[in-house]
């Protein structure tokens, strides 16, 4: 190469006559040096068929249990395999002996052998029918790309009553059926999660297509974007939402009576959102327990499960927005498991998603860091779904329900239904001892269905109140209580309760939180427990005279001997 290299420079040296020659000698030499470069390169680099063969045909020997007669056709005669292994479009062949079975068994140690000895994943075809019995491997196509959920899906009208939009899953629309056997259904998620903004979704829904709807919250500043509309009361005080359980269990009894009737077609749909459903039940048992001196299980809680067992068929429906759905906070698992489509928005822990969807379920995967990011799915199914839930914004809630039909003027009066006869009162008192609990009954003084209005009773319940009253009755188990003139307020706030931890944080009880678990184990094995309290989602609260009394009795122990009980 070197001397090509100076016979071209002395031909131009010389002259023109030698230029071509030179041109020449200088081709012949770059061509030279380019064949003897890839020839080296080509030299050190082995093929796939070289680097991955002896290793896949050390299994394959032991998996076809190929005789020495049969390994001595080599290596060549039963894999086939080609140069290249990384192409999308690859595929190599293993013949295989006329005696080898090929049973499930036996096919899955030899794909087992093919994946553990060549890179990527393959797809075995495999005929055995012909004189040549051989497997075909090609490569797996790639998966396809999970398609994205969008990060904001805008919530859009339903036609149908029963069919309530509620956002968009990998499936398209996702609607929630109403039109079930569990037509009740509920939503969790932690503090700004989005939870409350899915629960206006059915209060729109439901009045657009002329159901009355009544909101229970227990907090001040929820669901103020549609609270004065037509059609709909939100109710934010203990009491204030014991009544108008009271009075939609009832309503629902009566229009079961009027199934088959001309009058059952008069009737509208109802539907009852509860938000943080564990802070009411926490309100009204501290009302029951306090408030009312009442023992035992407070009969709340079994309207509740009655409107979930028999609303279908009264079309009074309830939907629930919960931090979890634990047993403790719906009382028992029948009764959560009346809720038939749960859906979560915001993260799901292992124990939330457990209660929710069953320890059996398989987790579904979910960007839950996104707003508004969730899963749903129905009581009893193992089909959970990644969605967006719909978003409205307070104002498009209260712009649509300004468009929706006229509500009847007793339910913006605060009258109750008039389909609420004697006969519906009677056996609803009869079931569970409801008529003291009612609005204007002899538990309910001041309290009011409608916001800043007074309680209009109609003819039938004016003297059913006014029995009530007279005779201060009380329900099973509750100490008679009358409420003269007592103003309309939360009596959560009036009444505080701390759990032991908050008692300890808040300097009710002088000692951090450890200590005062240490004091009560030691309380214990003297005998001393902490007062019953009101117990809600697994945890227990106490009043401060409670704990104040508690505590003044265990620091007071001097001996394990003759301790007198709380």
């Amino acid at each position: 190469m070197r001397i090509g290299v100076v016979l071209a420079g002395v031909a131009l040296w010389r002259g023109p006559s030698l230029q071509l020659a030179a041109v020449a000698v200088v081709t012949v030499t770059v061509v030279g040096i380019w064949l003897v470069a890839t020839g080296l390169r080509g030299a050190g680099r082995a093929s796939d068929a070289q680097k991955y063969g002896p290793g896949l045909w050390a299994v394959v020997v032991q998996v076809l249990r190929l005789s020495e007669a049969e390994q001595a056709q080599g290596q060549r005669h039963w894999l086939l395999l080609p140069e290249d292994l990384t192409g999308e479009r690859a595929r190599f062949v293993i013949r295989l002996p006329l005696v080898w079975l090929g049973s499930d068994r036996e096919r899955q140690a030899l794909a087992h052998a093919v994946q553990s000895r060549l890179p990527g994943q393959w797809e075995a075809a495999y005929d055995q029918r012909g004189p040549v019995p051989a497997v075909t491997f090609t490569r797996k196509p790639p998966p396809e790309p999970e398609p994205e959920l969008p990060t904001l899906v805008k919530w859009m009208p339903s036609p149908i009553p029963s069919s309530c939009h509620l956002g968009q899953t990998h499936q398209g629309p996702r609607h929630v059926d109403t039109d079930t056997e569990t037509p009740h259904w509920g939503i969790s998620g932690g503090t700004g999660d989005g939870k409350t903004t899915v629960l206006t979704i059915p209060i729109v829904h439901g009045r657009q297509h002329g159901a009355l709807v009544d909101c229970v919250t227990m907090k001040a500043g929820a669901f103020a974007h549609i609270e004065g509309s037509p059609g709909t009361r939100v109710h934010k005080t203990g009491r204030q939402a014991v009544a108008a359980l009271a009075e939609f269990y009832v309503s629902m009894k009566a229009a079961e009576a009027l199934k088959g009737t001309p009058e059952e077609d008069a009737i509208p749909e109802r539907i009852m959102v509860i938000d943080e459903f564990a802070s009411f039940v926490k309100s009204a048992k501290i009302w029951w327990k306090y408030g009312l001196k009442g023992k035992g299980m407070p009969p709340f809680e079994a309207w509740f499960h009655m409107v979930l067992m028999q609303g279908r068929s009264g079309r009074h429906k309830i939907v629930v927005g919960a931090h979890t759905f634990s047993r403790d906070v719906f009382s028992d698992t029948e009764t959560r498991d009346l809720v038939g489509t749960k859906g979560v928005v915001g993260p799901a822990s292992t124990p939330k998603w457990a209660v929710t969807y069953g320890v059996d379920v398989p987790r579904v995967p979910y960007q839950h860091e996104v707003k508004g990011r969730g899963v749903i799915g129905v009581t009893g199914s193992q089909t959970i779904e990644e969605i967006q839930y719909a978003y409205i914004s307070p104002y498009e809630a209260r712009d649509y329900l300004s468009q929706c039909p006229a509500a009847p003027s007793w339910h913006g009066a605060g009258v109750l239904a008039p389909w609420i006869t004697e006969d519906a009162l009677r056996e609803a008192q009869q079931e569970l001892a409801i008529d003291a609990f009612l609005p204007g009954g002899a538990f309910m003084c001041g309290v009011q269905l409608a916001t800043n209005k007074p309680v209009l009773l109609s003819k039938e319940m004016a003297a059913s109140a006014a029995h009530a009253s007279s005779a201060t009755r009380s329900v099973p188990g509750a100490e008679a209580t009358e409420y003269p003139g007592q103003a309309d307020q939360s009596e959560e706030s009036r009444l505080p309760v701390f759990s032991l931890k908050e008692a300890c944080d808040t300097n009710i009880l002088p000692v951090s939180y450890g200590a005062a678990r240490q004091r009560l184990a030691r309380a214990r094995r003297a005998g001393i427990d902490l007062p019953d309290g009101v117990s809600v989602e697994g945890t227990v609260y106490y009043t401060a005279k409670e704990l104040a009394q508690w505590w003044t009795l265990v620091t007071s122990i001097r001996s394990v001997r003759s301790v007198p009980t709380v």
